[in-house]
């Protein structure tokens, strides 16, 4: 991509604001192309079609660069098992651990010993890829596969035009969109590709809730992506969302809709 472009495309951007563009790489018909002015003086610009790979940092603090633009791409992992709905008793066994009644997109799979299998869901509500997870009884307790050109997020939109809660894991994600909307990072990574996929898609406030042993990735996701999140807040737990009671929970999140 020639920089003289994305350029001239940031020159009416402000420091932390962005513009979404037709990118001149792959001459898309919709806006595809992010470009952000962050904090530090940097461009960042980013094409979210997944056939075209134009993506860069012009200027800015080298550290702060770095910091945000450093991203191992995980080792794609293939699963392509068998899965039948959930049968009662482990339907009855996410009840009682989690609180959760029939989880959307969940499935139960007899490979791997037996795991339950969380669809991961992409802004459109598109399956993206795998999250299997065991009862706890054996190591790894979950495990990760995405589709190619996929990110590591599943989002759960709430009907309500209210903030979007981020969070380490599925079952968090899922029980708090009952309230907000929610979106897990499947742990506590959150490169500049997932950092501008929820810039496009997170409605209202982002918060910044991972979990107890965790508040120091989150205060330095809120100091990394404060203007490209436009004033993410962090919602320090004192216990996972999963494992909360319906009535805690419900006395938290319904708290940030204030």
């Amino acid at each position: 991509m020639d920089h003289l472009t994305i350029l001239n495309l940031s020159e009416s951007l402000d420091l932390g604001e962005s513009l979404r563009s037709v990118c001149p790489n792959c001459n898309g018909k919709d806006a595809t192309l992010s470009v952000t002015h962050t904090a530090d003086g940097a461009i960042v610009y980013h094409c979210f079609r997944a056939s075209c790979d134009t993506k860069g940092v012009i200027g800015g603090s080298r550290s702060q660069v770095k910091r945000i633009t450093t991203q191992m791409k995980p080792k794609r992992k293939v699963w392509e098992g068998d899965t039948v709905p959930l049968p009662e008793d482990c339907a009855q066994w996410i009840q009682r651990k989690w609180g959760i009644v029939d989880p959307p997109h969940w499935y139960y799979t007899e490979d791997l010993g037996g795991r339950v299998a969380m669809s991961i869901r992409s802004p459109k509500d598109s399956h993206r890829g795998w999250v299997l997870r065991n009862d706890g009884s054996r190591q790894p307790k979950a495990l990760t596969y995405l589709n190619d050109d996929e990110l590591q997020l599943s989002w759960y939109y709430n009907t309500e035009d209210v903030c979007t809660v981020v969070v380490e894991d599925i079952p968090s994600a899922v029980r708090a969109s009952a309230y907000v909307n929610a979106v897990s990072l499947l742990g506590t990574v959150c490169g500049l590709e997932k950092a501008l996929e929820l810039r496009e898609n997170a409605r209202g406030t982002v918060i910044i809730a991972l979990d107890q042993d965790a508040t120091d990735q989150a205060l330095a996701l809120q100091k990394t992506y404060s203007l490209l999140w436009e004033g993410p807040r962090v919602l320090p737990l004192k216990q996972d969302l999963k494992d909360m009671g319906e009535a805690d929970l419900c006395h938290l999140l319904e708290g940030l809709k204030n």
